[in-house]
Formats: structure tokens, sequence, C-alpha cells
């Protein structure tokens, strides 16, 4: 670390401002030790949740995996003795909401009969979004089946209008070749 003051006109750009020995947080530790102390503990409070990370919804497995997290922190010695206390201090006020939220969900064994609970609903509205996929699919095949026998079944009455069409139109020639044949009769003999 360096030990420099730099004239605040002078430009050093290959050093960071944490290398200075005129760092402004050093001053609350000289004048307000507990208030600086109380900001560090708030401030490895909110780092230790955020490696930790839990909330209250959280299943029993999920929670236990915070507690073993917490319990880490909670036996590492990192640092002077302050901050490794400041470490366990944390821990310990984050494992009581942990140790809370697994007591509210009657965790046992990594699992509570909530979890299984959750579990099985799970597993039911997976299956009931299974069944419905299954029948929009059979209802799907089912329309475009009655539409194709409703399709052969118009095509059957075209046909069988065109049919009758032709029929009548022969009718009507054989009716009019009929008549044609009694009138020419009819006029031959008088």
């Amino acid at each position: 670390m360096n030990k420099v003051f730099f004239d605040g006109e002078q430009r050093h750009n290959n050093f960071a401002d944490g290398d200075f020995q005129n760092h402004p947080g050093w001053l609350s530790d000289v004048f307000t030790p507990q208030k600086a102390e109380s900001e560090r503990y708030q401030e490895e409070l909110v780092a230790m949740k955020g490696r930790c990370y839990f909330e209250a919804g959280y299943g029993c497995s999920d929670l236990q995996s915070a507690k073993d997290c917490l319990n880490a922190e909670e036996l590492s010695q990192v640092g002077d003795e302050r901050v490794a206390s400041r470490k366990r201090k944390a821990a310990k006020s984050l494992k009581s909401n942990v140790d809370s939220f697994m007591s509210a969900r009657e965790c046992v064994g990594g699992s509570s009969s909530i979890d299984t609970a959750q579990d099985n609903a799970d597993t039911t509205h997976s299956a009931n979004l299974d069944l419905l996929s299954d029948i929009k699919d059979v209802k799907t095949e089912a329309a475009d089946l009655v539409a194709g026998v409703l399709s052969d079944t118009e095509q059957q009455m075209l046909d069988f209008q065109m049919k009758a069409e032709k029929d009548k139109k022969m009718m009507m020639y054989v009716g009019g070749g009929a008549i044609a044949i009694l009138v020419l009769i009819l006029v031959l003999k008088r």
C-alpha cells in the first residue's frame, strides 16, 4: 500500500484512491468509533446475506444450504479479531433468521411436510397441464377429422347435385325430342 500524500492539483492516474493514508473513512474511526463499527457491521451483514442468500419462501434444502454457508462464515477466521467478531455476530444474526424460517416450515432432515405437499402440488399441476395439452391435441385432431368428413360430404353433395342436373337436362332433351316427334307425327297425319 502506498503511503503517500498527493496534492489535489497534481494528477497521478497510476494510483488508486484507496492507496493513500488520507482516506476520509479513518476520521470516523477516530471521532465516532462505535458508529463506524456499526456501519461496518451493517455492510458485513448485507454482504453475508448476499453470499448466503435465503428468503422466507425457500424450501428446507435451500434453507439448510444457507445455514451451512452461514456456519462456514461464522467459523472463518479472517483478519483482525474485531473483523472476525463482526463476521460471527452477522452470521449468528442471519442464522437466527434461517432457524426461524426452518422451524416455521417444520424442517426435519432437509425436508418438511410443506415441501412434500408443494412438490406433490407441483407434480399434480404439471400432470394437469400435460393432460390439458393432450386434450387440446385430441380436440384439434377431432376438428380436423370433422372438417375432413364435412368436406368429403360436401364434395359428395356437389357430385350428386351435378349428376341430378345432368339427369334433368337429359330428361328435358328426351321430353323435348318426344314432343317434337309427336308434333311431327300429328303434322304428317293431317
